[in-house]
């Protein structure tokens, strides 16, 4: 995804989850950017050992990591690269931009970025998990959500920026216009719900 000033890469999965010729269209993308890479979580589907790789044409790069990346995966931390670690519920500004976590339900943080008049949420595997032994009052969604896993039920996959004032479909909110993705691509899976 990307704005006027930066460019952003969100869980860059394991080789073995990439398409052939993934990492050459990644590196083709970002060329010359200003790239922020956000890691939600350690699963293989979501971090790559190599993220130095992927990022090298970008002009400057800078990761945003969830702690237990530090905790189970440290070899995959960029050494000398600007990093920031983060844990679950809490408020950062790094780089220009305002990142809020948010505990995932699986492992690691959902995202909530700010960079200037842009903002967005990348949930990582923060879904609406109903397990048969839920409680009634678990199993409910803030109103505006739907249920769902990743790009799968429920959810939009958004592919694009999502300006302060727009919605899909509705007044107020965000992300009216935005182009939405289809299949592959190298966009972020952004789970969308009106303000």
């Amino acid at each position: 995804m990307k704005t006027e000033g930066r460019a952003f890469l969100f869980d860059y999965p394991g080789d073995a989850h990439l398409p052939d010729g993934g990492e050459a269209m990644v590196q083709e993308a970002v060329a010359g950017t200003d790239l922020a890479v956000f890691i939600s979580h350690s699963h293989e589907d979501h971090l790559n050992n190599d993220l130095v790789t992927m990022a090298s044409t970008a002009d400057s790069v800078r990761y945003v990591l969830s702690d237990d990346v530090e905790d189970m995966r440290p070899e995959t931390i960029p050494s000398g690269a600007e990093v920031l670690i983060v844990e679950p519920d809490e408020r950062y500004e790094f780089g220009g931009m305002t990142v809020e976590t948010l505990l995932s339900n699986d492992l690691g943080v959902a995202f909530m970025v700010e960079d200037g008049d842009f903002r967005f949420y990348f949930g990582g595997d923060l879904a609406k998990w109903v397990w048969p032994s839920a409680s009634e009052k678990s199993r409910r969604l803030p109103s505006g959500l739907s249920a769902g896993h990743g790009a799968g039920a429920g959810f939009q996959a958004a592919c694009g920026v999502f300006q302060r004032g727009q919605a899909a479909g509705q007044s107020g909110g965000w992300g009216r216009g935005v182009p939405f993705c289809r299949g592959r691509s190298l966009c972020a899976h952004a789970h969308l719900w009106p303000d």
